[in-house]
C-alpha cells in the first residue's frame, strides 16, 4: 500500500501544499487535473516524488537511491526529524529511539527514512527533497503552510510561514536582543503586590530577586496583523483631526524605550502616534488564545475597569504570570507550538510575557482612576470607553495610570498603560523566563 492511501482527502490536500504541489492561489483543478480529487491529488504527489501512478520509479530512479542517502546525510538533524514526522516514519506519541533504533541519532534517522522510502517504492529524489524541506528551517513551525510570495502589509522580516489550524506560528529568536527588558531598577518589590499569591516563596520584599530570559520567540499571526496595522492607521487619522482642532498631543516616553534599542532594526515603531513596545503578563493556560486572538479587554479588569492591562517594567507584569512547571499534561498545546524543533522545555519553573505592539494614541492620564489632572471624569461609559478629548467628538484612545505616594494616587510603585480596544494590540513576542533567589556561593534557585 502506498503512503498516501490511507490519508484522507484533507490529509493529501495538506501534504500537497506543504510541499508545493498547490502552490497559494491555485485551484485543485488546475494543479491536480482533471478535477483534484483523491486520485488525481495522489498522482500529482507521485509525481512530484519521481514515481508513476503504480507506485514504482520512474526512469533514472536507479541511482536515486544512493543520492537521497547522500542528500539526506547532508541535512541538519532537526531537519531530518522534521523529515521523518512529514514522512510517518515517526508518528506523534512515539519516541525517535522506537521509531528509529537504536538511538534516534542522526545516522539511525537517515536509516529509517530510506527504509520507509524502500518499503513505500518511492525514493527520495534530491528534487523531491529540496521541494519538501524548501519552506523548512529550524526554527519553523510544525505543518508550515508557505503564504503568498507577497502578502500586502505582512512585515518583510517575517518568515511568510504560517500555522494553518491555527493561524499562527512562533520562531525562536536570540535572546540577546530582549534580556534588558527583564531587568529591572527595583527587584526588592519583585514579588511584592496582591496579584501574588500567599504561599509562594517569590512573595514579599527580599534582597537576591532576579528575572533571568530563558528564551524568546517571534509571533506571526497575519490575520491579528492586518487588524493591528487597519486600528493603526485609523488612530493615525483620528490624530490628524484632534490636531487640526488644536489639540497638543503629549509624546509618551517609558522605561522601555531605551532598552528597546538593541531589538531588531525591523522593528520600529510611530512616536508620532504614541506606538509604543509594553509588557504584558499572562498565564500559561492562556497564553495560545491570545497568540491567537490577541490580549482580550473581554476577560481582563481590575482597578481601572475592562481593559488590556500592560506595563513598562516586568516587576509589574510578573505578578500576572503563573509558573510552568514542566514539558506537557494540561499545556500540551502550548509546549507543542513553543518547543519544537530543537527548542527543549527547561524542564524547571519558566513563567511567560508577552511583549506587545500598542498604539496609544491621544492618552488620558489618571492618579485615582476616576478623574483626569483637571478633576474631570476620564469615562464616557464607566470602566469600557473613555471620555472625549477636549473639543472634539474622539475618544482618548489611551489610559496612563500614574504612580506616586500619597493617598490621591491609586498605584504606587509603577505606572499602567491600559488599552481598551483589543485590535489596537499586537502580540508581537512571547518571552519565557526565570524567578531567580540567590543562594549565596554563586548558586541561585528557581521558584
Amino acid at each position: 500500500m502506498s503512503t498516501y492511501d490511507s490519508k484522507t482527502v484533507a490529509e493529501l490536500k495538506d501534504i500537497a501544499e506543504r510541499r508545493g504541489v498547490k502552490k497559494a492561489g491555485v485551484g485543485w483543478a488546475k494543479c491536480c487535473p482533471p478535477d483534484g480529487n483523491r486520485d488525481a491529488i495522489i498522482a500529482a504527489l507521485r509525481r512530484l516524488n519521481g514515481s508513476t501512478s503504480g507506485g514504482g520509479s520512474s526512469g533514472g530512479s536507479s541511482s536515486s537511491s544512493g543520492s537521497s542517502g547522500g542528500d539526506l546525510r547532508s541535512l541538519t538533524l532537526v531537519a531530518l526529524k522534521t523529515l521523518a514526522e512529514d514522512l510517518g516514519v515517526k508518528s506523534e506519541g512515539v519516541g525517535w529511539a522506537t521509531c528509529c533504533p537504536p538511538a534516534g541519532n542522526k545516522d539511525d534517522v537517515v536509516r529509517a527514512i530510506q527504509g520507509f522510502q524502500a518499503r513505500q517504492r518511492q525514493p527520495a529524489t534530491p528534487g523531491a527533497l529540496a521541494s519538501l524541506l524548501g519552506n523548512m528551517r529550524v526554527g519553523a513551525p510544525a505543518r508550515p503552510i508557505a503564504a503568498p510570495a507577497k502578502t500586502p502589509g505582512i512585515p518583510a522580516h517575517w518568515s511568510g510561514q504560517f500555522a494553518g489550524a491555527a493561524g499562527f506560528a512562533v520562531f525562536s529568536v536570540p535572546t540577546d536582543h530582549f534580556a534588558q527588558l527583564l531587568s529591572v531598577p527595583d527587584p526588592e518589590n519583585l514579588g511584592v503586590g496582591r496579584d501574588v499569591p500567599h504561599g509562594d516563596p517569590w512573595k514579599g520584599s527580599f534582597p537576591g530577586k532576579s528575572l533571568h530570559l530563558a528564551q524568546a520567540w517571534r509571533v506571526e499571526n497575519p490575520q491579528l496583523w492586518t487588524q493591528y496595522v487597519a486600528a493603526r492607521d485609523a488612530v493615525r487619522s483620528q490624530l490628524e483631526q484632534v490636531k487640526r482642532r488644536g489639540v497638543s498631543v503629549p509624546t509618551l516616553r517609558t522605561e522601555l524605550h531605551p532598552k528597546t534599542r538593541a531589538m531588531p532594526r525591523d522593528e520600529t515603531v510611530d512616536a508620532s502616534i504614541n506606538e509604543l513596545f509594553l509588557l504584558h503578563g499572562t498565564k500559561p493556560d492562556a497564553l495560545v488564545s491570545v497568540l491567537a486572538n490577541g490580549p482580550s479587554d473581554k476577560f481582563s479588569t481590575g482597578l481601572f475597569g475592562q481593559g488590556v492591562y500592560m506595563a513598562e517594567n516586568a516587576c509589574k507584569t510578573d505578578q500576572y504570570t503563573t509558573k510552568d512547571s514542566a514539558y506537557g499534561g494540561a499545556l500540551r498545546e502550548l509546549h507543542g507550538h513553543l518547543y519544537a524543533h530543537g527548542v527543549q522545555h527547561p524542564q524547571m519553573p519558566v513563567y511567560y510575557l508577552i511583549l506587545c505592539r500598542v498604539v496609544m494614541g491621544v492618552p488620558v492620564s489618571t492618579r485615582d482612576g476616576q478623574t483626569d489632572a483637571a478633576g474631570a471624569s476620564i469615562w464616557s461609559m464607566p470602566d469600557r470607553e473613555l471620555s472625549t478629548i477636549g473639543g472634539t467628538s474622539t475618544f482618548y484612545h489611551s489610559l496612563v495610570a500614574e504612580a506616586g505616594q500619597g493617598a490621591q494616587y491609586t498605584l504606587h510603585r509603577h505606572r499602567e498603560f491600559l488599552q481598551y480596544h483589543q485590535n489596537r494590540i499586537y502580540p508581537a513576542y512571547v518571552l519565557a523566563y526565570h524567578r531567580l533567589i540567590d543562594q549565596g556561593g554563586g548558586r541561585a534557585a528557581a521558584v
